[in-house]
């Protein structure tokens, strides 16, 4: 048998996990039947100990059947405490999720219920509350940013029993609250509101026409905070550090605590979870002088979020898609480098930027097209375009609007000063999304039947990635020896 590594054992026994967890979701088991199976499983461990097959064999059915008790353990605890939120019912809870506000209506969420309510009086995050009204059964469950919910109360009566005191994330959501109101008063709408999606991830800033014009022409993504929001934040950061000349543990420490800061600002989303989890592991890996594996830290995360909520693997597109996109990074850029294409003049000096900018949306969107159509049936035509005019404003928009905010706080006149650079480019950004939405084929629709071919995609776009990696390998080896 082949020698396998740590590492290897990790991926293939994470890889069995997840398939536990897939397996659960359309086969429901016996927990005692799995418990009893553990105990099998560990007597055959230890009695075996010395034959290495057998032990790696039995801990990958581990991970597979520890996969399968995870995802039953949480779906029976859910789904025990929705059988219990049935009728009129009298709720004394705490408010754990910020409250999200439209318009004319607030929504709160207390695990499995969401709650509307009017607008004022607002609550807010911390609040314990006690509410009094119906429960009403969803059609089908699903999940709100990482949190499960099955029914929804509307318009009970709510009284407040402790306002919020002071905790890290309240200060957060204040501090976030403060730099929303600066730019607002030097930020015009819809400037406003894009400016608030780029830098925070509030999408319910943002018109509904907006939101539609933007996912048409391929540039979501840019409007939920993620890894590419997050490496714009860290390369500051780290500017700033190298020039206070910090030691490895003050830059270990501000770092981390800025990252759950910023994490809590914008939302605690899937997508900024797993962003906040990669780029702290990468700072562990830096404070300890180590190279860290991008794909192992991704796999480490996934299944670290999967382990405590296993529904996001199935119930939430932005997890799936978040993941798929920094996959299809990480395995296909490298591979898109060493071709010849990405190697010619133009790519080369000056032209570096349009390379970095350029490869990264190709690879993220070759990873995650076949998924949106098997989700959505759609596909933009004009994303690499729209990514490669919009995305190397990014950084300058996010530093920007951060001096913005602060600039308008303490004296205003300097905050209208850089605004108005500020509004050209956001201004620029929304003649892109207008004109790109504005073409009859920017998006197209795929047939509801054509779906299923998502999976040979799939298979064969890791297919190209297998084989071109053993290329590379070969090529590698004949030009060392």
């Amino acid at each position: 048998m082949k020698k396998l590594s740590p590492a290897r054992i990790f991926r293939y026994g994470g890889v069995a996990f997840l398939i536990g967890i897939s397996s659960a979701h359309f086969w429901f088991s016996n927990i005692s039947f799995l418990l009893l199976f553990f105990l099998f499983l560990l007597l055959i461990f230890f009695s075996l100990f010395k034959q290495k097959e057998a032990i790696i064999i039995c801990l990958f059915l581990f991970s597979f059947f520890l996969g399968i008790y995870r995802w039953q353990n949480v779906f029976s605890f859910w789904k025990k405490q929705s059988s219990l939120l049935q009728g009129n019912i009298t709720l004394r809870a705490i408010i754990k999720k910020e409250p999200l506000r439209k318009e004319n209506y607030q929504k709160i969420i207390i695990p499995p219920l969401e709650i509307y309510l009017e607008k004022y009086p607002s609550y807010h995050y911390g609040d314990i509350v006690e509410v009094k009204g119906k429960v009403e059964a969803l059609s089908s469950w699903h999940l709100e940013g990482s949190s499960f919910v099955s029914a929804k109360m509307s318009y009970p009566g709510v009284k407040l029993i402790r306002s919020a005191s002071f905790s890290f994330p309240r200060l957060a959501f204040t501090f976030r609250d403060k730099i929303e109101n600066s730019l607002k008063r030097v930020v015009p709408q819809p400037e406003n509101g894009l400016l608030l999606s780029l830098m925070l991830g509030r999408k319910n800033e943002l018109s509904p026409s907006l939101k539609k014009e933007i996912r048409k022409v391929g540039l979501a993504h840019i409007i939920v905070v993620s890894g590419l929001h997050l490496s714009i934040i860290i390369k500051i950061l780290t500017a700033a550090f190298m020039f206070l000349r910090l030691r490895k543990r003050e830059n270990f420490l501000l770092s981390s605590l800025f990252l759950l800061f910023f994490s809590f600002m914008a939302g605690l989303t899937p997508s900024i979870i797993r962003a906040s989890i990669m780029a702290f592991l990468l700072i562990i890996a830096q404070l300890n002088s180590r190279l860290s594996h991008p794909l192992y830290t991704l796999l480490f995360t996934m299944l670290l979020m999967v382990w405590f909520n296993p529904l996001i693997l199935f119930k939430s597109l932005s997890f799936q898609l978040s993941f798929l996109a920094t996959g299809g990074i990480l395995l296909l850029c490298p591979l898109g480098e060493e071709s010849s294409f990405w190697q010619k003049n133009i790519f080369l000096g000056s032209g570096q930027w349009l390379k970095l900018t350029l490869l990264p949306s190709l690879s993220a969107f070759l990873m995650v097209m076949p998924w949106i159509i098997y989700k959505m049936q759609t596909i933009s035509l004009v994303a690499p375009i729209t990514n490669l005019l919009v995305i190397p404003f990014l950084p300058l928009m996010i530093i920007l609007g951060g001096i913005t905010a602060f600039c308008s706080w303490i004296f205003y006149p300097l905050g209208l000063f850089f605004s108005f650079v500020l509004q050209l480019l956001l201004r620029y950004v929304l003649f892109v999304i207008h004109l790109f939405s504005s073409f009859t084929f920017s998006q197209i629709y795929i047939p509801f039947s054509f779906r299923w071919l998502v999976f040979p995609c799939y298979f064969l776009l890791f297919a190209f990635i297998y084989y071109q990696k053993r290329k590379l390998r070969r090529t590698a080896f004949l030009h060392s020896s």
